[in-house]
């Protein structure tokens, strides 16, 4: 299981955060993608940026609630340690999003939040060799699940972060931490790794 620090941000600087690489190929060889994620944090969100180094971008989502595990996708799961269900958000380079809460793929419940893209601050757009993604996650929205939950130093979230593109020219499956090699899913919170809040 891997770790992280997820460092301090009032504001981000994303020229001060750590990154960490989804280096993990699944089920499929690593068809050239490279992609690196930061995290950062402040009381009152968890602030997320992926950079997706992809020339070729699937991006035909552009609605709410789509397959977008189908198109060029990055993918958060996050859950406080001691907690069964986790969140599951997912977007494409559109900003069309799946978002979900459950302990596996067969039990996860859909949420539709009535302004996903201003709840998340959800934002987009395209580099030179591929994409990139940033959402925030106000404690609003967790405490909406994990009641009384804080973003507090020294708290852990189990955390994975991935890319995908089921649909892509060249299929992928990129993680931080390795998944089951026998079973095609990112739904295991087993396979997570782990995140602590510093300053």
């Amino acid at each position: 299981m891997k770790e992280y620090n997820v460092i301090y941000q009032q504001t981000p600087d994303w020229s001060k955060v750590p990154a960490i690489t989804l280096d993990t190929a699944n089920w499929e060889p690593n068809p050239g993608i490279e992609v690196e994620v930061q995290i950062a944090w402040n009381e009152d969100r968890i602030m997320y940026h992926g950079i997706a180094h992809e020339t070729e971008v699937r991006a035909e989502y552009d609605a709410p609630g789509c397959d977008v595990c189908q198109d060029s996708c990055l993918e958060f799961f996050y859950m406080p340690e001691g907690e069964e269900t986790y969140i599951n958000f997912e977007s494409n380079p559109n900003r069309a999003i799946w978002l979900g809460i459950g302990t596996n793929m067969p039990d996860r419940i859909r949420l539709m939040l009535q302004d996903e893209k201003g709840i998340l601050n959800l934002r987009s757009g395209r580099t030179t060799d591929g994409w990139e993604l940033f959402a925030d996650f106000p404690l609003s929205f967790t405490r909406m699940f994990y009641p009384g939950y804080e973003y507090r130093e020294g708290n852990i979230l189990k955390v994975n972060c991935m890319k995908c593109g089921d649909l892509t020219r060249k299929e992928h499956y990129l993680s931080w931490n390795p998944f089951d090699p026998e079973v095609k899913s990112f739904h295991n919170s087993a396979y997570f790794g782990r995140m602590t809040l510093v300053k």
